[in-house]
């Protein structure tokens, strides 16, 4: 048998650190979200992408796309763990609501898509879908281990799905999350400031990983189908 050992690294801030490296870490270890990712130079996903062969549309990580997508990531968990998202969650006036099984609903039939209505509630026949919001805060902080990939002439801007074994009883949650490498650039999803949201772009990334957590395209957990008064199908 072959015993394998992998490098641990270990950062912190010191006392000559900059300011704003200080404050870097003391938020991080504040933070109580687990996720823990693993960078893959293999495509994961079982399905192909797009018109390409599951080995055609990935690529390798390099320097760059694994510290954009590790910032990404870091930014993602911050907002995660914040009460203020935990509390706008909670305090949603609209309802939350997941269907399971495959491909994408029909919003032009009525009661094909179990979103709610422009009241913030769903149709009578479809209150079995609507999510209990603490447990979708809890969801999305609770441990979970993602398989990650870059993806490359993949067709899809990104893939995500929720690997979580049915019998599983360590209290993880399993998932697999490929981007292609533009879709990490920080400028296109936060401007050239790193301080402007560009929802357009930066939902893809939540839409997928909405998918590790097991959620479905039919609801509003992966498209942004809220009582806005939008008519978009995203």
């Amino acid at each position: 048998p072959y015993t394998f050992f992998f490098p641990k690294f270990e950062a912190t801030s010191t006392s000559i650190s900059d300011t704003n490296t200080q404050r870097v870490f003391e938020t991080l270890n504040k933070i109580k979200t687990n996720l823990v990712m693993k960078y893959l130079d293999n495509n994961p996903f079982a399905n192909t992408c797009g018109n390409q062969s599951k080995n055609d549309c990935w690529q390798n990580f390099t320097p760059q796309t694994a510290e954009e997508f590790t910032n990404l990531m870091l930014n993602m968990i911050a907002v995660l763990d914040s009460q203020s998202w935990g509390d706008a969650i909670l305090n949603a006036p609209f309802e939350f609501t997941n269907k399971g099984g495959g491909g994408e609903c029909d919003t032009s039939k009525e009661n094909d898509c179990v979103n709610p209505g422009t009241n913030g509630v769903v149709n009578s026949q479809n209150k079995s879908y609507v999510l209990n919001k603490q447990d979708i805060v809890n969801k999305f902080r609770n441990k979970a281990d993602l398989d990650v990939v870059v993806l490359k002439d993949s067709g899809v801007v990104g893939l995500g799905s929720d690997i979580t074994p049915s019998n599983n009883d360590d209290g993880k949650h399993y998932g697999q999350l490929g981007v292609v490498a533009s879709a990490l650039d920080p400028k296109k999803l936060f401007g050239n400031d790193l301080k402007t949201i560009n929802l357009a772009d930066l939902r893809t990334i939540l839409h997928e990983f909405s998918h590790t957590k097991g959620y479905t395209h039919n609801g509003n957990m992966t498209y942004q189908r809220v009582p806005t008064g939008q008519s978009e199908n995203g």
